[in-house]
């Protein structure tokens, strides 16, 4: 009896997850093709998933490193470069997202920034805005992912 109700939770809960992912997964993508575009100039093409059934999602897509930079400067994102810098997005790569994806696993040679958390540059012309967000550029692949948190607002 008990093995039943794990199994049926196991399930229930795998299931929520991936109604959750398809429900939201192409507002992610448009959200951040929007803030890219309206903030920083950049055209993408993004592919996102939820993660889990939280706020947070991770998208790959390429970018050339004139676009990276252009997106750090108009979003205005800082270089995660030092151990105090990977000190604050700890708690962020914890909620899954880029690191949880091949290319940008924990002994990934990416360029990473972050953003501060809850700034007015983080919002989208729709009304829509970011907690933070988290971007692993691999220059020599031309590989994105953004890791992205909703606000609560």
């Amino acid at each position: 009896m008990r093995s039943s109700f794990v199994l049926l939770m196991t399930v229930a809960l795998t299931s929520c997850s991936t109604l959750w992912n398809a429900a939201n997964r192409e507002g992610l993508e448009a959200d951040i093709a929007q803030l890219f575009q309206a903030q920083a100039d950049v055209e993408v093409r993004p592919s996102c998933n939820m993660v889990g059934t939280s706020r947070t999602g991770a998208c790959l897509m390429s970018a050339s490193t004139r676009e990276v930079a252009s997106l750090v400067r108009g979003l205005g994102l800082l270089a995660v470069r030092s151990d105090e810098d990977f000190t604050v997005i700890a708690p962020w790569e914890a909620e899954g997202g880029c690191r949880n994806l091949g290319p940008f696993g924990n002994e990934s040679s990416a360029s990473v920034y972050r953003s501060t958390r809850a700034v007015d540059n983080l919002q989208t012309g729709s009304g829509t805005s970011f907690e933070y967000i988290l971007l692993y550029h691999k220059p020599e692949t031309g590989q994105l992912c953004v890791q992205a948190s909703y606000d609560f607002g």
